[in-house]
């Protein structure tokens, strides 16, 4: 699907069942409002707004879930088992890239772990 920052252009989204069948509650969440205040603390970054025309598209497509852009692309926290991050571990989960530098359009690729994971439980900021 191509997609711009304000919605949906065409309609051809990665099928629901090309997302990985996850354990329940793992793969991928919607937020909480503490959750999300969390990884905006953390992270600075704000999901896609519910009141966004990409949204309905992104939900028929992959459940009702909260999405993230990033400079990677269209992302998704998922839970993780760490043991090195106590609380509520989550891992992004990148479900399509940008097609172009200008960052305009998304383009699906197969569900990819990014390796960035945070704790949303903890208060640790790494602010002095």
């Amino acid at each position: 699907m191509s997609m711009d920052r304000t919605g949906m252009r065409e309609r051809s989204w990665i099928p629901r069942h090309a997302v990985p069948n996850p354990t329940p509650g793992s793969f991928p969440l919607k937020l909480t409002p503490e959750q999300v205040a969390a990884i905006k603390r953390k992270t600075g970054a704000d999901p896609i707004e519910s009141d966004n025309a990409a949204m309905e598209s992104l939900i028929s497509t992959f459940g009702d879930h909260t999405f993230y852009l990033f400079d990677d692309g269209l992302l998704v926290p998922a839970q993780v088992n760490d043991p090195d991050l106590d609380g509520e571990p989550i891992e992004f989960i990148c479900l399509a890239q940008w097609a172009s530098e200008a960052k305009d359009a998304l383009k699906p690729v197969e569900p990819e772990p990014t390796g960035f994971r945070i704790n949303l439980a903890s208060d640790d900021d790494d602010e002095d």
